[in-house]
């Protein structure tokens, strides 16, 4: 039953998957060396330290 005031839908066509050729990458032995200038810049951040009812609750796990 369609609503007199709302407009029709327009009929999308099909979606179509088109077949497309896998290309091959040849495989480089050196991109698999580990760089040896890499330096790692990751900030560890310490811990949060648990307040005194997370540690109260912790007693009894």
């Amino acid at each position: 039953m369609r609503i007199p005031h709302a407009p029709a839908k327009k009929q999308q066509p099909p979606i179509v998957r088109k077949e497309h050729g896998k290309k091959s990458i040849p495989f480089n032995e050196e991109l698999m060396k580990p760089d040896p200038d890499f330096v790692d810049e990751r900030v560890v951040k310490p811990a949060r330290r648990k307040n005194f009812l997370e540690r109260f609750l912790d007693i009894f796990d």
